[in-house]
């Protein structure tokens, strides 16, 4: 195929923010899963900023901080993400196994159910949460500008992240993908 035409379809289709606007209608990852994933790991955000907050270790995000809220908050965030989407799409690998993939397939929709169920009722929890550790001069602005910070930081760094990622990255999945055309030819 075409290198650049395939890859703005993979980032249409796989990036956690724009692909609750543009994946394929038949993507294995739902657009109502995309946007539960994305409500999770927005209210996942505020709670460690809400602590930070808090206990007085946030300054007003001058500089070096949106470092720290990128190592202390978007990683973890990313990297729930990433479990979330796996779950997501965990069934699609049990298909066409006969009985016992059908089997695995209603199993993983189940604990996919459950996880998702479970983090969006931790969502609540830290949003709550998070309001309530406020001081009564704080607002909540102060708990969404990082918050925006950390999304932003995490769509961005998805781009080379999942290009370059071995295995299941853009460029080794097209290349494989090539070189087996090729080879068809």
């Amino acid at each position: 195929g075409k290198f650049t035409k395939d890859y703005l379809f993979f980032v249409c289709n796989w990036h956690p923010f724009l692909g609750m606007f543009l994946s394929h209608p038949q993507h294995p990852w739902s657009k109502l899963e995309r946007i539960l994933t994305f409500i999770i790991s927005c209210s996942f955000t505020m709670l460690p900023v809400a602590i930070a907050k808090k206990y007085g270790r946030m300054p007003d995000f001058p500089g070096i901080t949106d470092v720290a809220v990128f190592g202390l908050i978007t990683v973890p965030v990313m990297i729930t993400e990433v479990a979330l989407y796996w779950l997501s799409i965990g069934d699609i690998y049990c298909a066409g196994s006969g009985h016992a993939g059908d089997c695995c397939g209603k199993l993983v929709n189940l604990i996919k159910h459950c996880c998702l169920g479970g983090s969006l009722f931790l969502s609540v929890l830290f949003v709550v949460v998070s309001y309530s550790m406020l001081h009564e001069d704080d607002t909540i602005s102060e708990l969404v500008r990082p918050m925006i910070v950390s999304r932003v930081q995490s769509y961005l760094t998805w781009i080379p992240i999942w290009f370059v990622l071995p295995c299941v990255g853009f460029f080794h999945v097209w290349h494989m993908e090539d070189k087996a055309l090729s080879a068809a030819k």
